[in-house]
């Protein structure tokens, strides 16, 4: 039979084998959801009338997104 003490040492590691792995989720960052953008349909009836103009520069997107090809998102934070 074997002592005690191999078996509280066989018990540790196999309770550090276990609670590792666990503690690297704690180290990642949380994947990002993709942007999306919608359009509103709908608008007000009594909106101001302004005379300004809306500039907006060239848009820089991730090496996934910044191509012709449509992305598709079967999820928040997957991309095919």
């Amino acid at each position: 039979m074997m002592p005690p003490i191999l078996w509280r040492r066989i018990i540790a590691v196999l309770v550090m084998v276990v609670a590792i792995p666990g503690c690297a989720k704690l180290l990642t960052d949380a994947p990002k959801p993709l942007f999306r953008v919608t359009a509103t349909r709908t608008f007000p009836a009594d909106l101001p009338h302004v005379s300004a103009q809306l500039l907006i520069d060239v848009p820089l997107a991730a090496g996934a997104l910044d191509t012709s090809r449509i992305a598709l998102a079967n999820s928040p934070v997957d991309l095919n």
